[in-house]
């Protein structure tokens, strides 16, 4: 259950920096799992940025934020869409999430599974059959979120430098 002290709530263009800022720390958590994988530009930020505030409007994308109630601060976000799959699929709309986190001095609040339950709910709504995702092999309390919501390990996302 989500503490009451937080609500989940889609996403403003006037939220972007407040949840670039959230992304920033999920990237340096990220490299600190495997920084050969998660190397980031110096102009990562800004740029990432500006990819978030274009998705902001587009019919597929679904971005929610995590809000404290107390202070209107942003905790969470997470980013997902939805895609057609070819007709070689039985499934004909599959839900992607992209990215889902919560700030490490807000976690064990409910507030992942509040955004990820949100995102799931909305994603069926817009028609999505199933929902896919990725997940650092390092951060096991994000796996144990998904498994705990019935997702399951069906492939490994393997990696190598050239």
């Amino acid at each position: 259950m989500t503490d009451p002290g937080y609500i989940i709530r889609p996403a403003k263009v006037a939220d972007a920096s407040a949840v670039t800022a959230l992304w920033e720390i999920m990237a340096a958590q990220h490299r600190d799992y495997d920084a050969e994988v998660w190397c980031w530009s110096g102009s990562a930020a800004r740029h990432w940025s500006r990819w978030y505030r274009d998705l902001l409007g587009k019919p597929e994308m679904i971005l929610p934020v995590a809000q404290s109630a107390a202070d209107k601060k942003l905790v969470g976000f997470a980013i997902a869409c939805y895609k057609d799959n070819p007709n070689i699929f039985t499934v004909t709309r599959t839900g992607q999430v992209w990215d889902l986190f919560v700030h490490p001095d807000h976690r064990r609040r409910g507030i992942g599974l509040a955004l990820a339950k949100w995102t799931f709910d909305s994603l069926k709504a817009l028609g999505a059959q199933e929902v896919k995702l990725h997940v650092a092999v390092a951060n096991p309390a994000a796996m144990r979120l998904y498994e705990k919501l019935g997702l399951r390990a069906v492939m490994y996302r393997m990696y190598k430098r050239l």
